[in-house]
């Protein structure tokens, strides 16, 4: 196809020899008219002598010479070239969306799974080789001329004008073409084609950018998720995970050991397990998604009453009970020692501690295997939270990340509660609390401690975390936290920032 083509309503051979000269060949139809006065409702470009008002694609010069016609003609080239241009792009985009208005389908003895077979070793399309690799194939197996250019590479001279079809490589914006040069028109076979070849691009250039995303980056994606996920290599190495994982306490290891839609039990919940292979970088992985399974359930008898709850707990708390005893005694004995240096002391001390945290441990054990649990060992609301603190003491110290408590009480709670049980509630929540802020000390080094606003009404406790969390949707699902709250005549309650417990007994 040629640009240089004219048409003229003169007849005049010295004004054709001038565009002969110029490299201009006469036609019929073209885009370009040669006249002494402008035709009205022509749509391409007019070169006149005489004329008092002209359109935007007329030019209006003294007299036809090549003085006046080379620079003029250069001009009407380079614009007919970028219209077309312009045309051919957005032609080739109404051509591939043409593509996907209806379900691609094949006719005939279309070979498939050859094609999917050159596929699965198919490279990037960018790469010169694959390239060629691509056309070979095309050629060999579908008799399918067809070339894959730049966009550079089409519009120097205008090469695009030498194809009768052009096709972008990807569904969106790419600077590779399929180019055609003799076809009547692109049958269902060959968009078939096209479309699988332009899908799998797609896909794999999608794959390459989730490729380079940080371990950070999939943390925050991981985390937005509402279900329990994890990437575990063939060794075992928990390569990411989201908070909701963590609650479920299983190990990679044990991971490794489920099958694919496997139901399994954590924390009193069934779970479906999804288990994906993944192929990143050279390296292979498993995926897991854990889904709620409500169409497993406990079996009917197996639910703890309080009664139980208070045996079990108490139990646990004697049995725990005499050897803490006898260690506080013998680090008493240690202590009395006269030979013993500084740093055996410093470290004696350290013991004795721990020790006394496992006491009250023990302590709060204890409140569950009273004779009527909801009215034993009263204490206020306050010394119930600084005892679930003083539980969660250890794990500061190993996290490096802190807890810092505003206590506000505007009225005193309308009723007195359990020590021993709102303590538990207490620290339910607030390890929940502690294992979101770990985690989100994992995604940002500065993140140092959570600070927790108390405020203690006449019929309700409102704790206010600090940053956001989403702490409700984790003791939501808690039901040994459900039931202690349920056990005491409570409610819980999430808004926003803020986990509120109520008091639902009629005083």
């Amino acid at each position: 196809m040629s640009l240089k083509e004219y048409s003229s309503n003169i007849d005049d051979i010295g004004l054709e020899n001038i565009f002969s000269t110029l490299g201009w060949e006469k036609s019929e139809a073209s885009d370009l008219l040669i006249s002494i006065k402008e035709v009205p409702n022509y749509d391409g470009w007019q070169i006149v002598t005489k004329s008092n008002t002209c359109g935007d694609r007329t030019i209006v010069i003294p007299e036809f010479s090549e003085k006046y016609l080379r620079n003029i003609l250069n001009l009407i080239e380079e614009s007919l070239g970028q219209e077309k241009w312009l045309f051919r792009i957005e032609s080739e985009k109404e051509l591939f969306n043409s593509f996907f208005k209806g379900k691609l389908t094949s006719y005939g003895d279309f070979p498939l799974n050859d094609f999917l077979g050159f596929l699965s070793s198919w490279g990037d399309i960018f790469e010169v080789s694959e390239r060629e690799k691509l056309c070979s194939f095309l050629l060999d197996n579908f008799d399918i001329d067809i070339k894959i250019e730049t966009t550079e590479g089409l519009l120097v001279d205008r090469n695009f004008l030498n194809y009768q079809y052009i096709l972008r490589t990807h569904s969106k914006e790419s600077g590779l073409f399929f180019c055609f040069k003799k076809i009547d028109k692109l049958d269902e076979d060959l968009k078939l084609l096209l479309g699988l070849l332009i899908i799998y691009q797609d896909q794999k250039r999608e794959k390459d950018t989730l490729e380079k995303y940080s371990k950070s980056d999939w943390e925050i994606i991981l985390n937005s998720l509402s279900y329990s996920s994890c990437l575990i290599s063939l060794k075992g190495e928990l390569v990411i995970h989201n908070t909701l994982f963590s609650s479920l306490g299983l190990y990679a290891s044990d991971c490794l050991k489920l099958e694919d839609n496997e139901t399994i039990e954590c924390g009193d919940r069934f779970y479906k397990v999804l288990k994906t292979p993944l192929r990143i970088k050279g390296r292979d992985y498993f995926s897991y998604t854990f889904l709620t399974d409500e169409s497993s359930s406990r079996e009917s008898g197996l639910s703890i009453s309080s009664e139980e709850l208070g045996i079990i707990s108490g139990s646990i708390a004697h049995e725990l009970n005499n050897p803490i005893a006898g260690i506080l005694a013998a680090l008493t004995l240690l202590k009395l020692e006269d030979d013993i240096g500084e740093d055996s002391e410093n470290l004696i001390n350290d013991m004795e501690r721990g020790a006394k945290r496992c006491k009250k441990l023990i302590e709060v054990f204890l409140g569950f295997s009273r004779l009527d649990p909801t009215h034993s060992q009263f204490d206020t609301l306050e010394s119930s939270v600084e005892q679930s603190l003083q539980l969660l003491r250890s794990r500061m110290v190993e996290s490096n990340l802190k807890m810092v408590f505003d206590y506000k009480q505007r009225n005193t709670f309308s009723r007195n509660l359990n020590n021993s049980i709102s303590s538990m509630i207490f620290y339910l929540v607030l390890s929940e609390a502690f294992t979101l802020g770990h985690h989100q000390k994992l995604l940002s080094s500065d993140f140092d401690q959570i600070k927790i606003e108390v405020f203690e009404e006449l019929n309700e406790i409102k704790l206010r975390f600090h940053p956001f969390m989403k702490i409700y949707d984790v003791i939501s699902k808690s039901k040994l936290l459900l039931h202690l709250i349920s056990l005491l005549e409570l409610d819980i309650i999430g808004e926003e920032n803020d986990v509120i417990i109520k008091n639902i007994k009629n005083n």
